[in-house]
């Protein structure tokens, strides 16, 4: 396979292209270099001419510095060079071809749809570069846009390597910083003044001032900071004792839920009233493994119980709620044009069967016969 290491001077190419090296050699392959300065890794061997790079052994790997030396990019109208056309059968020997240059745009046309895996650095800081990883070769790599293609990490120069070689570019690349990292540096540090800020305002700021009710209002307590904030929570009731906290602790153990489900648990709230009843309507269908069951309370929210527990309620209805206002009785005003319509209705048609109909009180009352539907 052909790989391409490509960036600026100082990014730290060849340092990448070393530390292939030795992964390489663990997997067991043999490497060659070429175009390396003072290489000092004990199992590289130094490679001649890497357009003779079939003269390599089976499954071995061949690392060219400055690739652009070697198939440097072809003026237009002249013919591909036989080595160059080589290398699109390189795979059947089974090897490995790195490629190290500052840009793709330096290496032959024709070279450039045949690598498979295209790495590009770019300085962030002493320590470390960008690293932009492709799986074809990409011929802008300044491009914005075809950089969120690749996989990206921070690549961290292994200091272990910098033995292994001469080199008077590293550490000299300028980091560069992008533009979107330092608007969000600046984005942070005024989020993070603004929350200390109105930390210290919340626990240590001055109390509201007072203000005369007007004319005919009634006078409410005035309350500092932090109770008004309370009191937005639903923690205090309208006219209620101010809460002060001694610290920050005493304050997130007062907002933290004793039930991590029910946020209303939280001590702030203990102030509260219930204001609802909690009513369930629950549905089951299916049988065996295959039956599932739901209910949902009045405000539309899921209760979660048993299984058993809701097949019976969704089977035979709720419990009785002694708590439950009964309904009211309905009223005779009602009443009556209910037993008007039946009565003219018994006059229009002599066949029928009586009835029964439930009086204001609760007793039973003959009424007049009225037509059967059957």
């Amino acid at each position: 396979m052909l790989h391409l290491i490509t960036g600026q001077n100082g990014a730290g190419k060849s340092l990448r292209a070393i530390e292939l090296m030795y992964k390489r050699h663990g997997e067991g392959m043999e490497v060659y270099a070429f175009g390396f300065r003072g290489l000092k890794a004990p199992f590289v061997k130094q490679f001649a001419d890497p357009r003779r790079w079939r003269e390599l052994p089976a499954n071995a790997v061949l690392f060219v510095d400055e690739a652009q030396q070697v198939w440097r990019t072809r003026a237009g109208g002249r013919p591909v060079p036989p080595e160059v056309m080589d290398l699109e059968t390189h795979r059947h020997q089974g090897i490995d071809i790195y490629l190290i240059t500052q840009s793709p745009m330096y290496l032959d046309s024709h070279l450039r749809p045949l690598i498979s895996s295209h790495e590009h650095l770019i300085s962030y800081d002493k320590s470390s570069a960008r690293l932009f990883r492709f799986t074809e070769c990409y011929e802008d790599v300044k491009s914005s846009a075809l950089r969120s293609k690749a996989q990206f990490e921070v690549w961290k120069y292994p200091v272990v390597h910098y033995a292994d070689y001469d080199s008077a570019e590293v550490h000299t690349a300028k980091a560069k910083v992008p533009w979107r990292q330092r608007i969000a540096k600046v984005f942070f540090a005024l989020a993070a003044l603004l929350i200390l800020g109105s930390i210290g305002w919340f626990f240590w700021g001055p109390d509201t001032p007072k203000v005369q009710p007007a004319a005919g209002a009634a006078a409410r307590p005035a309350k500092s900071m932090g109770s008004s904030l309370l009191g937005g929570l639903g923690g205090l009731q309208p006219g209620g004792p101010e809460r002060h906290y001694a610290n920050a602790q005493e304050y997130v153990e007062a907002h933290t839920p004793r039930i991590a489900s029910l946020p209303w648990s939280m001590p702030a709230m203990d102030g509260r009233q219930v204001k609802a009843e909690p009513r369930l309507y629950c549905m089951s269908s299916g049988e065996g493994v295959d039956r599932t069951c739901t209910c949902l309370t009045e405000q539309g929210t899921k209760w979660q119980m048993r299984i058993d527990q809701c097949v019976q309620m969704a089977r035979w209805g709720p419990a009785y709620n002694p708590y439950k206002e009964a309904p009211q009785v309905a009223s005779e005003s009602l009443q009556e044009p209910r037993e008007a319509r039946r009565e003219a209705q018994g006059r229009s048609d002599g066949r029928g069967v009586s009835g029964v109909a439930i009086g204001a009180e609760g007793t039973f009352e003959r009424t007049q016969a009225y037509p059967s539907n059957w």
